[in-house]
């Protein structure tokens, strides 16, 4: 998850006050983590547009969440490593390739980090896992007539006997 508002871990990385409360409507700056996705729609000059364009690339976890290198996208692979266009340029093979590993991890680490330069690799690879600890949960529930969506986000912790949710909403991001 990132922040907005004052109070980052590093200064100048946010938005103050003053930001928010010359938008229309005006609203103070939140200084916490965000929960949703659709909370980037709140900073100024955002827009619809570029919102659009980043939703299938992005989500809105805790801030110790690592990326799954297994299950990500080839755009989120590469955006890692600028300049290196190893999956993107090729998103079909690398859904081959990760079909064709039947259960096993595509790429894995060590196959990931080759597509980097040594230096870059050292700045980023505490970034990535092979295993998930956060999944979405989405839920149906009709009651009578009436039926509505529930969404969770349930964290599974290390030894995968146990869920537990950490929130829910009633909207999709």
């Amino acid at each position: 998850m990132g922040r907005h508002g004052r109070g980052l871990d590093r200064p100048g990385q946010g938005a103050e006050d003053s930001a928010y409360l010359g938008q229309t409507p005006p609203y103070q700056a939140a200084n916490q983590y965000i929960t949703s996705t659709s909370e980037l729609l709140a900073l100024p000059a955002f827009g619809r547009d570029n919102y659009l364009k980043l939703a299938p690339y992005i989500a809105a976890l805790p801030p110790d969440s690592k990326l799954n290198i297994c299950s990500a996208s080839a755009m989120v692979l590469d955006a890692f490593n600028p300049g290196n266009q190893n999956f993107s340029s090729d998103a079909a093979g690398l859904q081959k390739n990760r079909e064709t590993a039947q259960g096993t991890c595509f790429p894995d680490l060590k196959t990931y980090q080759q597509t980097f330069d040594p230096k870059q690799w050292a700045l980023v690879s505490n970034y990535f896992v092979q295993k998930s600890s956060y999944f979405r949960l989405s839920s149906l529930i009709t009651i009578g007539s009436s039926e509505f969506n529930l969404y969770s986000l349930l964290y599974i912790d290390a030894q995968g006997f146990y869920a537990h949710p950490v929130q829910r909403s009633f909207s999709p991001d």
